[in-house]
Formats: structure tokens, C-alpha cells, sequence
């Protein structure tokens, strides 16, 4: 008998989720939209560790129907300078980047929904990682400074 790795079978089981997901025009997601100490603690699970100092605005945890791990898409408020998420401990990498980037058919509906609008925020960065050991495939972040002086950073964690 041919024994498959783990993180191979991983790759497969992901895989035959999206098969069976394109076979169907909608998949539906149950969404949990969670509070500040709540979407801290899961994702600190996951090896994504958000600053004390950041507010949450608003986040959600979508659950995929059967298997899968969740993912987590919102926002928050942060006073500047923007202290980094960390994932297993580093920062998150951020770079620079075009407003023309920010397109709705890249980025979570969540985001533009709760405020993203790139032509309104200055230094605007684009980032993200991927914990090790963690059913988090992806993190992605887009952060930037508000006409207020706050600055405002969008994540989404998405599950395996």
C-alpha cells in the first residue's frame, strides 16, 4: 500500500474541494462575525498574533461547508505607526503598493464593504505570510493611513 504525506494529501484534499465547489454555482459558507477577544484568540491559534493596540472594526470567520478549516476576513484600527501582525512570531512583510492593485475581484467584498478606498488612504501597503503548521493556507494584508491620522489594516487568514 503507497502511503501519501501528509501535507501531499493536504494539497489533494484541497483540491477535490474545488473540484466539487466548481461542479455547483455557489458555495456557501457559514459566517460567524466575531468580537475583538474572540478573533484574537482563534487566530493566535493559527500562529497569527494581532497587536494589543489594533480596534477591531469588524471580522468575520467563514466556516466552508463540510471539511476545511476557516478562514477570516475584516478590519482594524491602529494607531500609527502600525505595529506589524506577526505570524509565527515575525513580522508580516508589507510593501508598497498601487491603488490599482486594490481591485474588487482581488480583494474580500468584506473589505470594500467596511471602508477600503485606496484613493483616500495614504502610504498604502500590501502584504501577508503563511504560518507553518496552522490550517491557514494565506494571509493577506492591506494597510494604510486614514484621513483621520488612524491608520486601518484589512486581513484576511484564508483556511485550508
Amino acid at each position: 500500500m503507497m502511503r501519501i504525506p501528509p501535507k501531499t494529501a493536504r494539497v489533494f484534499s484541497v483540491l477535490a474541494v474545488l473540484v466539487l465547489a466548481s461542479c455547483s454555482n455557489e458555495v456557501s459558507f457559514k459566517i460567524e462575525p466575531l468580537n475583538q477577544q474572540t478573533a484574537q484568540s482563534e487566530l493566535r491559534e493559527r500562529g497569527i498574533s494581532i497587536p494589543d493596540s489594533y480596534l477591531l472594526v469588524a471580522m468575520d470567520k467563514m466556516l466552508p461547508p463540510g471539511a476545511g478549516g476557516a478562514s477570516y476576513t475584516g478590519a482594524f484600527d491602529s494607531p500609527t505607526p502600525i505595529a506589524p501582525i506577526l505570524i509565527d512570531g515575525t513580522p508580516a512583510s508589507t510593501q508598497p503598493t498601487a491603488c490599482s492593485v486594490l481591485t474588487h475581484d482581488r480583494f474580500p467584498q468584506k473589505w470594500f464593504d467596511i471602508g477600503l478606498d485606496c484613493h483616500t488612504m495614504s502610504d498604502v501597503r500590501l502584504g501577508g505570510g503563511r504560518p507553518l503548521n496552522s490550517s491557514v493556507i494565506m494571509v493577506t494584508i492591506v494597510s494604510g493611513v486614514l484621513p483621520t491620522g488612524k491608520a486601518r489594516v484589512y486581513f484576511l487568514a484564508a483556511g485550508n
